[in-house]
């Protein structure tokens, strides 16, 4: 008998660590770690329309964070960078839409006031053979489209992460973002040390 005890004792704690793995859901887009919604790897194909609603749904609505914009020669060195605290705010075009618009409001570092440096807007898309995310802002001197790259992209309920790339190539944007949902306009900008 205590043979036995001593058995579904072992037995109960090496059962633990996979009992509570099992209880972790993240919701990652990320297909070169095989992050994929709700964890099932069999709903991914390229073709998937559900699975690019899906990532533009969590997309969708308010992030705040940090952005660094570094300015990029011909050689493809970084020749200058700026801090930015912004506030994005993704709308789909409808709720099966992997596509819509936005509004950007990028604080420079040191900015105390409530106005914004630049506010801009855009349209965004994602591509559904890559799953690139393609900005493109409407700037007086035309159009200025940027990347994010799906396979640097890091999106959850409440994390998005990844690098913006200027189709120029005079741009890389470095942005940490979180969920939020109060008015930009109630809001100050604080900068972290």
């Amino acid at each position: 008998m205590r043979k036995m005890m001593t058995l579904m004792a072992v037995e109960a704690i090496t059962a633990l660590p996979l009992a509570l793995i099992g209880c972790e859901e993240e919701h990652y887009y990320r297909r070169d770690n095989h992050y994929y919604p709700n964890g099932n790897s069999q709903q991914r194909q390229s073709n998937d329309d559900d699975f690019w609603v899906a990532m533009a749904q969590t997309m969708a609505g308010k992030w705040r964070g940090t952005m660094r914009a570094y300015e990029i020669d011909k050689s493809g060195k970084a020749i200058d960078s700026i801090d930015f605290s912004t506030d994005i705010e993704f709308i789909q075009s409808n709720s099966r839409a992997i596509n819509g618009t936005g509004t950007q409001y990028d604080f420079k570092k040191g900015n105390s006031s409530d106005n914004a440096d630049y506010v801009r807007a855009f349209s965004w898309e994602i591509d559904r053979q890559s799953g690139d995310v393609y900005l493109t802002y409407k700037e007086q001197k035309g159009d200025y489209k940027m990347r994010i790259p799906y396979k640097e992209l890091n999106l959850n309920d409440r994390v998005f992460t990844g690098y913006l790339y200027a189709a120029d190539g005079g741009e890389i944007d470095d942005f940490y973002f979180k969920r939020y949902s109060a008015n930009v306009k109630q809001m100050k900008i604080v900068f972290e040390e």
